[in-house]
């Protein structure tokens, strides 16, 4: 599984890696990455070339590329989900800026709700959809829905009732997007992985006496 095996190194070595990446790149390269998990189309041979252009043939995820192609077609294996999530985790945590400016955190919350795919909200929804507005639009983030993109994920659906969409939707987003401190991941990447039980239970938490 070469592409999950390039993508797993280069969330290894993010933190070397980091500097040489163009800060547009960067944020191209999470739009990618969001794609990639969440279920969206997505570009991996860009996303490689925007992350390596200026590395060496020999750095390691040049190595595990070359070891078999990258697929293309069809849905994506859950390992290959899994390593994108995990360099996804690897964006966030070395992300830099003034982490104890309010302004910086809600800053930094609002950019990770709108890198990740949408689709517009109509009027026929099913119940406990996450929608968010923008301007006159109103966008429902992908990650919530099954395949077909119609009906929405069981435990999703579970979650955003526990976290009370109606009344805040946005910190219902930021929950889901950000990453979790219990989970040391991201909620709507683990949920796209298939770990749906412990993100239950991370917001079951939530709901537990202090």
């Amino acid at each position: 599984m070469a592409l999950a095996d390039a993508l797993e190194t280069i969330a290894t070595h993010w933190p070397q890696l980091a500097s040489r990446v163009d800060p547009s790149d960067q944020q191209l390269v999470r739009r990618q990455l969001a794609a990639a998990v969440h279920g969206a189309p997505w570009d991996p041979d860009g996303l490689l070339r925007m992350i390596l252009r200026n590395e060496p043939a020999t750095h390691p995820a040049w190595s595990a590329l070359e070891r078999t192609a990258v697929r293309r077609q069809g849905s994506p294996p859950l390992r290959q989900l899994a390593a994108a999530a995990h360099l996804r985790l690897a964006l966030e945590y070395s992300s830099t800026g003034e982490a104890e400016d309010p302004d910086y955190v809600e800053r930094a919350a609002e950019a990770r709700i709108w890198v990740v795919p949408m689709l517009p909200a109509g009027r026929d929804l099913p119940p406990h959809v996450l929608v968010l507005a923008r301007g006159d639009e109103r966008l429902a983030p992908l990650f919530q829905f099954e395949k077909d993109r119609r009906a929405l994920l069981r435990p999703v659906a579970e979650v955003n009732r526990i976290l009370g969409i109606d009344d805040d939707p946005w910190g219902c987003a930021s929950w889901w997007l950000s990453p979790h401190a219990a989970l040391r991941a991201i909620p709507a990447d683990e949920i796209r992985v298939g770990s749906e039980e412990a993100v239950l239970a991370a917001a079951a938490a939530i709901l537990a006496p202090a």
